[in-house]
């Protein structure tokens, strides 16, 4: 596919979807907000869910300034554990703190002993994605073309099965969202879809709200 897609602007959702208690942590200039009653991530990636009110490319630049100012500890350590929270399958990661001779306190990534028992902590962002990012762009860019191709995505429920499908990036949200009423036949019901927790416009794009191949997105069905 050669051609591009535009959308037009839509207004910005800023509003959070969870009324659980928030607890504010700061990490440097860093600040997020950890749900004091729920839990995200599976095996030794379990940690409490977190929002933030920084957009995602100030996230990743602080994870990425993590990663790059560690000077405590064993330099060949830090390189391996964040090796492990790359690693995409929790049992993976598991699997290389155990071959290293590192032990998890509580059996998760975010604290982790040497054999000299030198500790090492590791904050939720760094290991899994927040509730919410902050009031970025909903959208890449306004009316910036963008190339067509065509990507995978798993639409995710607590009413249906996930379903996957293999859609255009320049296909607009409205029509994603009749395909998903056609398939599971909830033409009478709302039908509305987050991606990182913020809502999709339907005059939009999922290019212009930067959804790329192999995404979950949510969907809530009213």
């Amino acid at each position: 596919m050669g051609s591009a897609c535009t959308s037009n602007p839509s207004p910005r959702n800023h509003s959070s979807s969870h009324n659980s208690r928030l607890r504010t942590m700061k990490l440097g200039n860093f600040t997020f907000q950890l749900y004091e009653n729920k839990i995200v991530g599976k095996g030794c990636r379990r940690t409490p869910a977190w929002e933030t009110q920084a957009t995602r490319e100030e996230v990743d630049k602080k994870r990425k300034e993590f990663w790059e100012t560690r000077v405590d500890g064993n330099p060949e350590v830090w390189q391996l554990l964040k090796g492990a929270i790359d690693e995409p399958l929790p049992a993976n990661s598991l699997a290389m703190i155990q071959a290293a001779g590192l032990s998890l306190a509580d059996g998760v990534l975010m604290t982790v002993y040497d054999q000299g028992q030198h500790r090492y902590e590791i904050p939720p962002y760094l290991i899994n994605e927040p509730e919410h990012y902050g009031p970025g762009l909903d959208v890449i860019s306004i009316n910036q073309p963008i190339k067509e191709e065509l990507i995978e995505l798993t639409l995710r429920s607590t009413k249906y099965k996930d379903w996957v499908v293999r859609i255009s990036n320049c296909t607009k949200v409205t029509q994603l969202k009749e395909d998903y009423a056609r398939n599971f036949d909830t033409k009478d019901l709302k039908i509305r879809m987050f991606s990182n927790g913020k809502e999709l416009k339907d005059g939009n794009t999922l290019a212009h709200h930067n959804v790329k191949a192999g995404m979950v997105l949510q969907v809530a069905v009213l």
